[in-house]
């Protein structure tokens, strides 16, 4: 997946959009740059993840699954390893 943010210095702690005409941020408030800066980090943090939209969109439906059927991540992998267990038997 193509990065939209490049991060760079200590921690990656300064973060900016690849692909932004940068003359369209001078011309904007104060406030407005913070919450641009923001969601520039979320977006970042998102891409440091390495997951594409459909396997985050995948786990999704999984955990609702889950969910309505009023099972826990632990359960399920209490389970997972129970019946591992049964095979390797």
């Amino acid at each position: 997946m193509e990065r939209l943010t490049k991060q760079w210095g200590k921690d990656n702690c300064n973060c900016v959009p690849t692909k932004l005409d940068y003359g369209e941020l001078l011309d904007i408030d104060e406030d407005s740059f913070s919450e641009v800066n923001k969601i520039v980090r979320k977006l970042a943090a998102y891409e440091d993840t390495g997951l594409t939209p459909d396997v985050c969109n995948n786990y999704k439906l999984f955990e609702d699954e889950l969910i309505s059927k009023g099972i826990t991540f632990s359960e399920l992998l209490e389970y997972i390893d129970g019946l591992w267990k049964e095979k390797c038997e």
